[in-house]
């Protein structure tokens, strides 16, 4: 940020006549030109958040064995980044492979398969076209009564499901993750085009615009080079690389007010004679998804996370509403995917009926069969937002109030003016 606002913050230089003796003693001074102060920035970064996510990352880094971790909070409304942050400091590039950068923004510079998280944009889209509901029911099974982990398409692909699902609405297969499913709705239902401008639509092949070096605009191929397999693929997320930045912008247009924004990460410049500049984030797009779909996606994502057989269950906090989707995406590199390596991510939105902010957990280079973004990623979310509950007032008002009834009442006897042994002894007493 300091690189980026460096000409607001430098002000303008002086100029000063100085006259010496024989021995360098300074005389006299005089200004010939006043310098003149730079500007005070004024970030959206708030510090309690800021320390909660570098701490949940550190820790969520060591317990996953992964070798770097990004995440951040967004405002949803207003587009401003609460926090961002990445672990170690000297982060190794997203194939998991090249060496690190200290002063590489993981956000703004390393692009990622997103893998199941992308399944939000994939469902969004095909809602958006009408051309299927939530209740429209898709066969993830070989043939009747038959559970199949894997399903081979007529183009000889092969698609595998970690939770095999049955004759499935779209809904349930939104909350189990099923690849089979939204590779077939995907297929089926969408013509390349659509996917593509919707892409596009959602942010993907542009830069968020937030000015950092290094920015990319993500990776896909021109559609004219897709092949049979390309709408499969993007509807669980591969084939595509994303960053952070342009993930947590899209999902809030998506789980918000329908509006793509540019993330902010500066408030107001002050400069030290004048009045304040106020920055707001750029509205890139508006009306990406229609406010019907807005509405479907809070609740389906909801489910994710709150109903018993979906895949976010480990997100949940104690008494709020929290809509989100799970992935698990493995990691390619120049020679193919790594084997038993992994990037496991959780998105979510905060309070799921009204989100005030999105948070978004990615995990790099995670080795092991049993790693998911559930109960890696998840995880690492829900100790953030507990931990922005307990430390801020962001939340404030978002938990629901639970009323227990009195059953009986219990007599306490007074300790005002007792000394700490006679405390002690009215505690051993006690039932």
């Amino acid at each position: 940020l300091e690189q980026m606002f460096q000409d607001d913050l430098a002000g303008e230089k002086g100029e000063v006549l100085v006259r010496q003796d024989a021995h360098e003693g300074i005389r006299s001074r005089r200004y010939r030109v006043e310098p003149v102060d730079g500007s005070d920035v004024v970030t959206t970064i708030d510090l309690r958040i800021q320390s909660i996510l570098e701490t949940e990352l550190q820790a969520a880094l060591r317990d996953s064995r992964a070798v770097a971790a990004q995440g951040i909070v967004l405002q949803v409304e207003s587009g401003e980044v609460l926090g961002l942050a990445q672990a170690p400091l000297k982060t190794p590039s997203a194939d998991c492979v090249s060496g690190g950068d200290p002063w590489r923004v993981m956000a703004a510079a390393d692009e990622f398969e997103p893998g199941s998280v992308f399944k939000i944009f994939s469902l969004a889209t095909l809602l958006s076209e009408s051309v299927v509901d939530t209740a429209t029911v898709y066969d993830g099974m070989g043939r009747p009564g038959e559970r199949r982990s894997s399903h081979t398409f007529e183009n000889g692909r092969t698609i595998r499901d970690v939770h095999p699902v049955g004759l499935v609405s779209l809904r349930h297969a939104f909350v189990t993750s099923s690849n089979i499913v939204f590779a077939r709705a995907v297929e089926e239902r969408l013509r390349s085009v659509e996917m593509y401008d919707a892409i596009r639509r959602f942010g993907f092949l542009e830069k968020p615009g937030c000015g950092f070096a290094a920015e990319t605009d993500g990776r896909l191929l021109r559609r004219e080079d897709w092949t049979s397999y390309m709408m499969p693929s993007l509807a669980m997320g591969q084939s595509i690389g994303v960053t952070l930045l342009q993930l947590a912008a899209a999902s809030a247009a998506v789980f918000g007010d329908g509006s793509l924004r540019t993330p902010l990460f500066v408030r107001e410049l002050r400069p030290a004679s004048g009045d304040p500049q106020r920055l707001e984030a750029v509205v890139r797009r508006r009306n990406v998804v229609p406010p019907r779909v807005i509405e479907t996606m809070r609740a389906v994502a909801r489910e994710a996370v709150h109903e018993e057989y979906g895949t976010g269950t480990n997100a949940r906090v104690d008494g709020l509403s929290i809509a989100g989707k799970t992935g698990t995406a493995q990691v390619s590199s120049s020679s193919g995917y790594l084997r038993s390596i992994y990037s496991p991510s959780f998105v979510g939105a905060v309070p799921a009926e009204d989100p005030r902010f999105i948070v978004a957990i990615v995990l790099h280079g995670a080795p092991g069969e049993e790693t998911y973004g559930g109960n890696t990623a998840g995880p690492c979310f829900a100790n953030v937002v507990q931990g922005i509950a307990a430390r801020t007032q962001w939340l404030e008002g978002a938990f629901e109030v639970v009323t227990i009834e009195r059953s009986e009442t219990i007599s306490a006897p007074a300790l005002t003016g007792r000394s700490m042994d006679e405390v002690r002894e009215l505690a051993a007493d006690g039932d």
